[in-house]
C-alpha cells in the first residue's frame, strides 16, 4: 500500500498517524501531553478520508483538496499551539517530565509532516 501512495500522501498520513497515536499514548494512557482537540480532530478526519479513498478510489470528491486543506489547517493551528506550548515548556522546564516532552516532540513532528505534505500537495496540483 505504501508504494502506491504519492509523496504528499505519505507525509500527510504519516503526520496524522503520529498526532493521533501520539495523543492516544501520551495523552490517554500516560496522561502527560494532550494534542489540541481541533488539531487531533483534523488529523483523524484526514485518516478517515484517506482510508475511504483507499477502499474505493474516487469515492471522496476533491480528495487532493480535502487532504491539502487538512494539512494546511494543522500547519496554521499547529504553529500557534507550538509557540504557546514551547513557551509553557521553557517556563516550567524543571517541572515538566520526560513523557510530556516526548509527547510534545512527537506532536511537533506530526504537525511538521502534515504541513510539509500540504506544501507538496499544493506544488503538485498544477496550474
Amino acid at each position: 500500500m505504501v508504494s502506491s501512495m504519492s509523496q504528499w500522501e505519505l507525509f500527510i498520513v504519516g503526520g496524522a498517524l503520529l498526532i493521533v497515536l501520539g495523543d492516544l499514548l501520551f495523552g490517554l494512557l500516560l496522561r502527560e501531553y494532550y494534542a489540541p482537540d481541533v488539531i487531533w480532530g483534523v488529523a483523524a478526519i484526514a485518516l478517515v478520508v484517506f482510508a475511504a479513498n483507499r477502499r474505493a478510489p474516487g469515492s471522496v470528491p476533491m480528495y487532493v483538496n480535502v487532504m491539502l486543506l487538512a494539512g494546511a489547517a494543522v500547519a496554521i493551528l499547529g504553529a500557534r499551539e507550538f509557540i504557546y506550548d514551547l513557551l509553557t515548556v521553557l517556563r516550567n522546564l524543571n517541572v515538566v517530565g520526560p513523557a510530556y516532552l516526548l509527547g510534545f516532540v512527537v506532536w511537533v513532528i506530526g504537525v511538521a509532516l502534515m504541513a510539509w505534505g500540504a506544501w507538496l500537495a499544493w506544488r503538485s496540483r498544477g496550474a
